[in-house]
């Protein structure tokens, strides 16, 4: 085994630490085998080579056997903690943890004795295990994604599965969230199913290129055109102004490209 060049004397203290946030650790709403689900996906976060934890792994160390490891892992989720991505039959899933909101509400929650976890045990054999009693706690900042998202479906009518708040769709809209409010994302995609250019309709039916109908079209900088997240937002806030003050917009996407361009120079 290879030396490093600087290390502990301590072998326990060689093996690293785990960082978790207070207001998870102490949230009473999440059951006590969530908080350990969290603290142990966080131990394999914080390393620095690549490491993929199955369900069954995670299991051995939680102490707990696959279905009770799957229902934390959804206790999360419903908590807005933990975003799971599955890469496939036979591939492990991806995690993407977050941190809670400094206003999540941290209750006293269920009362939870020293036999919660003889009660975890049971439950992994029982046929029709009882619904969980802790609450699922939705943070400000999902409520925000899914009132975007409900925008969308509303206005853009996405067909069959794409009506589902799925992964990617969930990431790019926290990502602009850091750059613009709830109600400036929805009212740029109003902006966009409002536009005849952007959703090929009227006199703009035929023109070359397809509708601004995706997500990403709408709220996600462009590539190659020096946008920024938040220029890109504004743009569609300002057609939303001038679509209220009844003025008939013809758009041009290169000549805007090239004002926002402009206008960043300048700044």
């Amino acid at each position: 085994m290879t030396r490093k060049a600087v290390q502990f004397d301590d072998p326990v203290l060689q093996k690293g630490f785990t960082q978790v946030p207070n207001v998870i650790l102490r949230d009473a709403s999440l059951s006590a085998g969530a908080r350990l689900t969290y603290i142990m996906l966080s131990s394999f976060a914080w390393q620095t080579d690549e490491c993929w934890p199955g369900q069954t792994t995670l299991g051995k160390l939680v102490g707990v056997g696959d279905r009770q490891i799957r229902k934390y892992l959804g206790e999360l989720e419903q908590a807005a903690l933990l975003e799971v991505t599955q890469l496939g039959l036979q591939k492990p899933n991806l995690y993407t943890l977050f941190g809670a909101d400094p206003d999540r509400t941290c209750g006293s929650g269920p009362d939870r004795t020293s036999s919660s976890d003889e009660e975890d045990a049971v439950e992994e054999d029982s046929e029709n295990p009882p619904p969980p009693t802790s609450p699922s706690v939705k943070s400000k900042t999902t409520e925000e994604i899914e009132s975007v998202w409900a925008t969308y479906v509303s206005v853009m009518n996405p067909r069959g599965r794409g009506k589902g708040l799925d992964p990617e769709a969930r990431k790019l809209i926290r990502e602009a969230l850091k750059v613009a409010d709830a109600a400036e994302l929805s009212r740029a995609i109003e902006a966009c199913g409002r536009s005849d250019f952007h959703m090929k309709r009227g006199k703009y039916k035929n023109r070359p290129g397809g509708k601004y109908n995706a997500l990403a079209q709408i709220i996600k900088a462009r590539r190659g055109r020096n946008e920024t997240t938040r220029s890109r937002v504004e743009w569609w806030l300002d057609r939303a102004d001038e679509f209220d003050a009844g003025k008939e917009v013809t758009f041009d996407v290169n000549a805007e490209a090239a004002r926002i361009k402009a206008e960043q120079e300048a700044d």
